[in-house]
């Protein structure tokens, strides 16, 4: 990911980018886990770390950030209902 335009912007690691995209599509914190063979603990660590690196208040303004930024790359991951 190119940061270059966001000084104030701390670069997501690939596991906070694909934390973020996977609420973006709906999934939850055990849903998340699930997937990345994390603990819900560690995803929601992961998320927050996420929040403070792109400077918001909670998870849907990181998601909402990171996609206006181009940091987020959706693979139809949307969740079954």
């Amino acid at each position: 990911m190119d940061y270059s335009n966001c000084p104030t912007i701390h670069p997501l690691t690939r596991t906070e980018r694909k934390c973020l995209e996977l609420i973006a599509t709906g999934h939850s914190d055990t849903d998340i886990g699930q997937q990345l063979i994390l603990t819900q603990s560690e995803v929601r660590t992961i998320i927050s770390v996420a929040t403070i690196k792109l400077g918001v208040k909670n998870r849907m303004a990181a998601v909402a950030r990171a996609t206006r930024l181009g940091i987020l790359e959706f693979e139809n991951q949307t969740r079954e209902a």
